[in-house]
């Protein structure tokens, strides 16, 4: 995959290209990334207030991401984990995915790969351009524009994270406009070390409490190095880092850590450190807000984007029918009569039987209802929105006895059911990808 002939061809101008579309941003009903900016930013020379860079680094959170989560490479943890996919399709790709036949000429691991790619060369611009023009040329404070850096490299470290995962050896590319992509992979551990520096970086410079509802904060940045340690933990455990990686990277970066020179092993160094940034982010949480949901369902539905429990989500820009602002995941899921047809197309997908099993025996009714909808469920918020004696309180009770069973996650219904954020191509959704959930999970 790494060597394929997938080309990368994203340039300065790509941001800018961003930054006009995100001004589609600032007109949402959340206004989650809200700036003062109102103009494209043709140069560096436009980059005169800390509010300019702030629309550049709100870039990060939206179109980069697009295709991992357009073309459902976004499935592949669900698919490996057997949690979905299933599909009767069985040249559909997500069924590769599913049985693990994927190969690089399947178009979802080609979109991913670029996707990735383009969150980092975009984070890079940002590290290595942006923000030291405006360190230069006093833009801002050295808080303000490290703030600012601190968001390029937590999503630039989250790219990587996903890359090392499904590639193992990647390429690490921190100077977009001399790295060749084709360019000989560097090892797992690498990549993964590289990531964890942008993380702490990160916590070191985000703010407790983010100035706009849907940034990423210190907590987030705990959070994520949580995940990291956790990560490099278990392929230490499992004896796949290298000697070279113990004797030089472990010794510069860590030899001064209290924690590694306790460790009797590296899992235990790394277990450590993970349990270490997960209490940190649950002890910095409410001072930022965070706090788990009360109903798990409930993290699912478009009026509740940003909730408490999410430390960092793709930003989808609800009502807006601009390329890469939206969200069309609903589609691939619903199926009628959950919605009119204009809202959710036919569906292929649906959960796999142990899935099923777990989520309907173990999981408790809100779990079950926010992941998947099997026979007899009933919701108030989702009904064939076409019969028109419907309306938000009444119910709609799921009929599919002895047949497949539907996910949910992603299924947040139409207009009368998203006070109209949701229309057709965009349910409006904002995808978690980080949540508070996960790092007490990381402390069992």
């Amino acid at each position: 995959m790494k060597k394929s002939h997938i080309s990368i061809i994203i340039n300065v101008s790509v941001i800018f290209l961003t930054i006009l579309v995100l001004l589609f941003l600032f007109s949402s009903c959340e206004r989650y990334l809200d700036t003062d900016n109102e103009q494209v930013i043709p140069a560096h020379k436009e980059l005169t207030s800390i509010e300019t860079l702030q629309a550049t680094t709100a870039s990060l959170y939206t179109q980069p991401w697009y295709y991992f989560h357009k073309r459902r490479f976004v499935y592949l943890g669900d698919a490996r984990a057997n949690n979905f996919l299933y599909t009767n399709t069985e040249t559909n790709e997500y069924n590769a995915q599913a049985s693990m036949n994927e190969d690089k000429e399947s178009t979802s691991i080609q979109y991913g790969w670029s996707s990735l790619y383009n969150v980092i060369t975009q984070a890079d611009y940002i590290i290595n351009d942006y923000a030291p023009y405006c360190l230069e040329q006093g833009v801002g404070t050295q808080q303000e524009v490290n703030a600012c850096l601190g968001e390029a490299r937590f999503m630039r470290a989250l790219a990587y994270w996903f890359l090392a995962i499904y590639w193992h050896d990647v390429p690490i590319v921190d100077d977009p406009v001399t790295t060749n992509y084709l360019a000989q992979p560097n090892s797992f551990e690498s990549v993964m070390q590289y990531a964890i520096c942008d993380a702490e970086f990160a916590m070191s410079w985000l703010p407790v409490l983010p100035g706009t509802k849907g940034r990423v904060s210190k907590v987030s940045a705990w959070a994520l190095l949580s995940r990291l340690y956790l990560t490099m933990g278990a392929f230490a455990r499992g004896e796949h880092i290298s000697e070279t990686f113990k004797t030089s990277t472990i010794s510069r970066y860590y030899a001064d850590d209290e924690e590694y020179q306790s460790s009797e092993s590296l899992d235990e160094f790394y277990y450590a450190k993970a349990a270490n940034a997960a209490r940190q982010a649950i002890d910095l949480a409410p001072q930022a807000g965070y706090a788990l949901m009360d109903d798990y369902e409930q993290i699912f539905r478009v009026q509740n984007n940003n909730c408490k429990e999410v430390l960092f989500a793709l930003q989808t820009v609800a009502g807006n029918s601009s390329y890469g602002l939206g969200n069309d995941m609903q589609g691939g899921f619903c199926y009628d009569p959950c919605l009119d047809n204009n809202y959710g197309r036919s569906y292929n997908t649906w959960a796999s039987y142990d899935f099923v099993f777990v989520a309907t025996k173990r999981g408790g009714l809100s779990r079950t209802r926010g992941n998947i909808m099997p026979d007899k469920m009933t919701y108030d918020y989702l009904f064939h929105e076409a019969d028109t004696c419907k309306e938000i309180g009444q119910t709609w009770t799921v009929n599919r006895p002895n047949s497949t069973v539907a996910v949910k996650k992603q299924v947040v219904g139409g207009p009368l059911a998203t006070d109209n954020l949701a229309f057709t191509g965009n349910s409006g959704f904002c995808t978690p990808m980080l949540r508070l959930s996960e790092v007490y999970l990381n402390l069992t």
